[in-house]
């Protein structure tokens, strides 16, 4: 029998992880709400027809959601189950074969910096990169990216094909991850294979498969330790602990800003109703794994640099050109001061930049808050990224389906986030009760809060996409039993 201090510590342990929980739901549909805005927004549309542009796509989504519904129907109740999932990454596959066949990729900007600095790689050992002025960084950008292209072209030789061998093995990893996790989260087989189709035809992603962007990479790593995190709670498993440590590490190394996922992670315990404390213990394991998988480069960077850079270096140029009177939210080449009179001294630079950038904010809150809510319109406002690094930058002029290619990417991007709000409204009580929806949810805000800090661009939201498939599942599923939520 529970004393009444053990009896209030649970009654207040509930309130927590109720709140916890419904702050994400809370959060993802403010997010949600804030998109129909930004879309008309980033789209250049007047204030006057916003009500006409959102119910033009209210309009647009009637014509995709009926035929999903029926889809969903006939993969309830007649589909061969264990081969379905199959046949949907295939029919994604074909989609990017053509695609890159169609259109020849060319690599241009970050991707022929990504691509020098994995062939460095293979021919001396050596990761730096040589900057405009001549200064030579050593840290400059993450090196998951590059390394992967590297490990490809050992494998496969020094050829254009390799960007699209590693963005087709990301998709059809992150395919059979997504197609779990909706599973997973939903317990609805059907959910997961709806999901996985809704991510083999996305138009972004379809039109970025021979590029060599590392988002894709990202977007494998980090769909994949959402789901494991959920399976080691699960399973109160300490090797799939180690596994979401590995991954994450990985992550981390492909892009730095997820090294605060470990709070995500305790935030996922604080969320249980009845908590175990041997799955904080696993949160630890998993924490320690990442940071052993990161160490080995940190200590790199530290012989090389003389100073701790757990992963890079770009951070606080990054952050202060998007931080400064000159920032606009999107990518500037500079701020209003000069940052690269620092260039001689790669850390020195970093440090400055964070430094100014901080400055900056302390003494415009004000202009800080309202750059924020920009960069948030620049991240979730459309999807033409693809669209304009394969058909418009890389041609001169544009290629004829650039245009078509663009619109297509924002439609889409506009149903799905339709059927998303729409989902999760629709499935609230259940979202609020579950753990693992709650954590999901946390985890899809996590690069929103990030790049309302940082420079921001529609690419950048790229690894959340795989979580907005599983979400938009939802609003085909009969309301889900609160009951059915777990801890």
């Amino acid at each position: 029998m529970l004393s009444s201090n053990d009896y209030r510590y649970e009654n207040v342990r509930s309130r927590i992880a109720f709140l916890l929980r419904f702050g994400a739901w809370s959060a993802f549909v403010a997010v949600g709400a804030a998109t129909f805005f930004y879309i008309p927004w980033k789209n250049n549309f007047e204030p006057y027809v916003l009500a006409t542009g959102i119910s033009l796509m209210l309009l647009s989504a009637s014509l995709i959601v009926t035929p999903l519904a029926r889809f969903s129907n006939c993969l309830n109740n007649y589909a061969p189950r264990p081969r379905w999932i199959y046949l949907i990454i295939g029919f994604g596959v074909i989609l990017r074969i053509a695609w890159v066949i169609s259109v020849e990729p060319k690599q241009t900007s970050d991707m022929v910096s990504y691509m020098q600095a994995a062939q460095r790689i293979v021919d001396s050992g050596d990761y730096l990169y040589q900057l405009a002025d001549g200064h030579i960084f050593y840290a400059w950008r993450a090196v998951g990216y590059p390394a992967v292209l590297a490990l490809f072209i050992t494998l496969l030789g020094s050829n254009e094909w390799v960007p699209f061998v590693v963005n087709l093995l990301s998709y059809i990893g992150c395919s059979l991850v997504i197609y779990k996790l909706a599973k997973l989260t939903t317990e609805s087989h059907r959910s997961g294979l709806l999901a996985a189709l809704m991510f083999a035809v996305w138009p972004a992603h379809i039109m970025m498969s021979g590029l060599a962007l590392g988002e894709g990479f990202s977007l494998f790593l980090f769909t994949f330790v959402v789901y494991a995190l959920i399976l080691t709670f699960e399973r109160e498993s300490a090797r799939w602990a180690i596994l979401t440590g590995l991954v994450s590490g990985v992550a981390v190394l492909t892009r730095p800003s997820l090294l605060v996922i470990p709070v995500l992670w305790f935030l996922f315990w604080l969320m249980q109703t009845r908590r175990s404390w041997y799955r904080l213990a696993l949160v630890a394991v998993a924490t320690i794994t990442m940071a052993a998988t990161v160490a080995p480069w940190s200590y790199r960077n530290f012989e090389k640099l003389g100073a701790v850079i757990p992963v890079s270096t770009n951070g606080g140029d990054n952050f202060y050109r998007a931080n400064n009177p000159l920032a606009d939210g999107t990518f500037k080449s500079a701020g209003e001061r000069d940052l690269s009179a620092y260039a001689h001294d790669e850390v020195l630079w970093n440090e400055t930049g964070y430094e100014w950038g901080k400055q900056w904010i302390a003494e415009n809150p004000g202009q800080f808050i309202l750059l924020a809510i920009r960069k948030q319109g620049i991240l979730l406002g459309d999807e033409t990224f693809a669209a304009a690094w394969s058909l418009d930058r890389a041609f001169d002029p544009p290629h004829g389906f650039y245009r078509g290619a663009a619109n297509l990417s924002t439609l889409w991007w506009t149903l799905i986030w339709i059927l998303t709000v729409a989902g999760v409204w629709k499935q609230r009580r259940f979202l609020i009760s579950s753990p693992q929806a709650g954590f999901v949810l946390w985890m899809s805000l996590l690069f929103v809060v990030i790049h309302s800090v940082y420079e921001s661009q529609d690419r950048y939201h790229l690894p959340m996409i795989g979580i907005l498939c599983v979400l938009a599942t939802l609003w085909f599923d009969d309301e889900i039993d609160p009951d059915k939520s777990g801890n």
